[in-house]
């Protein structure tokens, strides 16, 4: 009898739901479900938490079937979960959602923002939280939802994020792991409690933001997903952040190896997980990494992210070329050329209204643009990956790269090409699913522990060498590139 980990993966616009062998990582089964975004006015996002809790219950209701339909005898051995960070849901005392879920893209806390800043003071905030407040932080959210919308504000008890959220809904505590409590932007680093002079700030207590626990700790058993019935009761794991679940998904779990993880998507995160407490941001502000506490036991999460790389990619496809087909995006590789000498440049910032494509002419196609957008993705990739060898004193020689990004070969190869690193592939891109599988495997003692769990369930599709050739090619654009480069403005903590 196989054993399987169910895992149920929240994305900010789609749940995925993954069986994972535990014997070799392979997702056997999967669904995915997309939930409707909601955009009350420009700068607004939101998602309706129970039409989320739905979609996510369909989901394992489709791969449960899927499950029985193939004949064979498997046993789930425990339910894990990976999650999207810095949302907000205010809840009733019963735990019911009192207004939408307000994304990590949501910008309508700004003033409050400035407030907190200005009460508790930038620098103090750094050194204990590792950030300041920005209009996309939970503890501005909350301060806008208790100043701007009284009516909800008044009743709310409890402010939960999507995994508390989800967690109340199958009857268990409803906790925020350690790495979901972090993206909440609360959490003093160092000791991994609330940060109660901001929360007096914000005006809230700690118990309405919910109790912090480990994310490999069994926190109950259900017989049941919602209206979806289990064969026999699962134990339950909290799981953890989508991004710190892919660290551990594409087997980046010791600092010691010579090796960062890279996750692709609509947002680039690059990153490892670093042993002990810390906090680069207070201690190297100009490197653009920040650091957060890590799924394991003292680990810490050293992370830098791009906001707009999957996201510019799909832009360029709907509008400008206006076929978002894979024959489409597999024709423009096949007819970009990548030496160095694209004359078409792209300043990649979009997310800070700051992107711009120059060097056209009137010979330029829609080709080189394409390949302009490609080239400067990659240097960005560059630049962030540099920042992470900072941080590693160097230990830098291999990428581990899993999510969308990852299904390019000739992206894949054009990255080791322009960072001169070599690039390993997973076998699964659901690299977060695996992370959160790896977590509950360990969990629940299918093996000692997690670097155990990893090794036998991350596995490498294809590895991807660099060309000298054509690395050496792109050395002059590349330092072009970082002399004009602005920083860009990240929007989410767990990025």
């Amino acid at each position: 009898m196989e054993r399987l980990i169910l895992v149920v993966d929240f994305g900010t616009s789609n749940v995925h739901v993954n069986m994972v062998n535990c014997e070799n990582g392979e997702i056997l089964f999967s669904v995915s479900e997309k939930y409707n975004m909601i955009c009350p006015q420009s700068g607004y996002v939101e998602l309706d938490p129970d039409e989320m809790w739905e979609k996510s219950q369909t989901g394992v209701e489709k791969i449960i079937a899927d499950m029985y339909l193939s004949g064979k005898a498997y046993r789930i051995e425990a339910l894990s979960f990976s999650f999207f960070g810095d949302n907000i849901i205010p809840a009733d005392e019963k735990g019911n959602a009192l207004y939408h879920l307000i994304q990590c893209f949501d910008v309508r806390g700004k003033s409050q923002a400035e407030q907190l800043n200005l009460a508790v003071g930038e620098e103090k905030l750094i050194q204990v939280t590792g950030d300041v407040c920005e209009s996309t932080s939970c503890s501005s959210k909350i301060r806008y939802i208790l100043e701007e919308m009284p009516d909800v504000g008044r009743h709310a008890v409890r402010f939960y994020n999507i995994q508390q959220f989800i967690l109340h809904r199958l009857g268990l505590p409803p906790v925020n792991d350690l790495t979901m409590a972090c993206t909440k932007r609360m959490v003093d680093l160092e000791h991994g409690e609330w940060y109660e002079p901001l929360l007096k700030e914000v005006g809230i207590t700690k118990h309405q933001l919910g109790r912090i626990v480990n994310s490999q700790d069994v926190i109950g058993k259900v017989d049941s997903y919602g209206r979806v019935k289990f064969p026999e009761p699962v134990s339950v794991i909290p799981g953890a952040h989508d991004c710190d679940c892919g660290w551990l998904g594409v087997g980046v779990t010791d600092e010691k190896q010579d090796v960062i993880g890279n996750i692709t998507g609509t947002f680039e995160h690059f990153g490892f997980l670093a042993s002990g407490y810390r906090n680069v941001y207070a201690s190297h502000p100009q490197w653009g990494l920040y650091s957060y506490r890590g799924p394991l036991k003292d680990t810490s999460v050293m992370l830098t992210a791009f906001d707009t790389s999957g996201a510019l990619v799909e832009w360029f496809m709907r509008e400008i070329y206006r076929d978002t087909s894979q024959a489409a995006y597999a024709r423009l590789w096949e007819q970009a050329e990548f030496t160095g000498k694209n004359m078409v440049r792209i300043r990649p910032d979009f997310g800070a209204n700051a992107g711009c494509i120059e060097g056209l002419n009137l010979g330029a196609s829609l080709t080189d643009i394409f390949a302009g957008i490609m080239e400067a993705l990659t240097f960005e990739s560059r630049r962030l990956l540099e920042i992470c060898g900072k941080a590693k004193k160097g230990r830098t020689g291999r990428v581990r790269i899993g999510g969308g990004g990852a299904k390019s070969a000739d992206w894949v190869q054009l990255r080791a090409n322009i960072t001169g690193k070599t690039y390993e592939c997973m076998e699964e891109n659901e690299v977060s699913s695996i992370g959160a599988a790896i977590l509950a495997a360990a969990a629940v003692g299918i093996y000692p522990d997690v670097n155990s769990a990893a090794e036998h369930m991350v596995q490498i599709r294809k590895v991807y060498h660099p060309d000298s050739k054509v690395y050496n090619l792109y050395q002059e654009r590349y330092q072009e590139f970082i002399g004009t480069y602005r920083q860009p403005h990240n929007t989410e903590c767990g990025k």
